[in-house]
């Protein structure tokens, strides 16, 4: 049995996927447009210019926006080099009796700290976090097995150029080899239990993308039914903090669980209408988005057909601007953040109380 990397949290979470009778999956344009991305990145990385084709292996167009977006992060990969570059490098490494889990990372190199590291383009909107993220850790355990060399240290990276996140485009984890000791033995006891005929299905932050959250999945269904009837038993007059703490975190479990399932039962039914079925009362229709120019007409070219001048000049938001390379602390001093509303967000009461009273353990 073979578990791919990409694919390794979701096994992590869940015992019994592999083992459910779902179609295979099928690419979007999301993933295409990344691995477009990862190909554009290669190219500058093992040959120092952008492609001469204007497309990627897979017909996706190379276009400004990526070159924007990627040239930068192959420089800031350059400069932390002190070893060659590897990419698209395949790991394969067994993690018990008969399961093997296979990969390739986006770049490998050496640092100047001689530190191993890892680093994954993410090119979607997505936010994707980097600790404990299962694919960048059987990358890293696969690396060091194929190199036969022990580092002291392994920083594995998210590199994320397009949505906005509080630790910015570049997120780090510094994993100690103790650490990724450890986590190698976790991968190897779950695999191990699998092995052994572990099939239990389990719900978790993974469900999100599964494909088996519409109908083929018992436990998620049941979790469903169940949030969605324990919400709706929440009947009280007056509520002390601790129940309203209480009720909030039931609530927003059953809020995520609604639209996990809204989006996959979505899902489910627009693929069926293509496939030619028949949904009751529903039907599909293509959603365009905000017109664009196209790339051969440019501002000159419409002003000589039209006599018309279509260009205008605007600030660069400063997202953009910052990666520029524009001081944050210039940055800081000449924006400014607009408070749209008053969000709730959950706290760990733990986490706080060990700031205030400082008791936080050192990172």
């Amino acid at each position: 049995m073979e578990f791919r990397a990409s694919g390794l949290a979701r096994v992590m979470q869940c015992p019994g996927f592999p083992f459910l009778d779902l179609p295979p999956e099928v690419a979007g344009f999301p993933a295409e447009e990344g691995t477009a991305a990862g190909e554009y990145l290669r190219h500058l990385l093992e040959h120092g210019i952008p492609p001469r084709q204007l497309h990627a292996s897979n017909g996706v167009v190379f276009d400004r926006d990526m070159a924007f977006y990627i040239t930068p992060i192959a420089a800031n990969i350059r400069s932390r080099a002190a070893s060659p570059i590897l990419c698209e490098q395949e790991v394969y490494w067994q993690a018990a009796n008969d399961i093997f889990i296979r990969g390739h990372s986006d770049v490998t190199y050496i640092d100047h700290y001689g530190r191993l590291c890892v680093d994954d383009l993410k090119y979607g909107w997505g936010i994707v976090e980097v600790k404990r993220n299962w694919q960048l850790i059987a990358y890293a355990i696969g690396e060091m097995i194929r190199r036969g060399q022990q580092f002291n240290e392994v920083v594995v990276r998210i590199i994320q150029p397009r949505p906005h996140h509080h630790e910015g485009s570049y997120r780090e984890w510094v994993i100690s080899n103790t650490e990724l000791t450890n986590l190698y033995h976790e991968i190897c006891q779950h695999m191990a239990g699998i092995a052994q005929g572990n099939r239990q299905l389990m719900t978790g932050p993974s469900c999100k993308h599964c494909p088996a959250a519409a109908e083929a999945c018992p436990a998620f269904n049941k979790a469903f039914w169940n949030g969605i009837e324990t919400a709706h038993s929440l009947v009280q007059d007056t509520l002390n903090e601790e129940q309203l703490a209480r009720q909030l975190a039931i609530v927003e479990r059953a809020s995520e669980l609604i639209k996990i399932k809204k989006d996959s039962l979505e899902s489910l039914a627009i693929n069926r209408i293509q496939e030619g079925k028949v949904i009751p009362g529903y039907s599909v229709e293509p959603k365009y988005g905000h017109r664009k120019w196209r790339k051969e007409f440019t501002a000159e070219t419409i002003k000589a057909l039209t006599g018309f001048d279509v260009t205008e000049t605007t600030l660069m938001s400063p997202a953009e601007a910052e990666k520029l390379g524009i001081p944050e602390e210039f940055m800081n001093a000449v924006t400014k953040r607009e408070l749209i509303k008053t969000k709730l967000v959950p706290k760990d009461s733990t986490v706080l109380a060990d700031k205030l009273f400082g008791t936080e353990k050192p990172r």
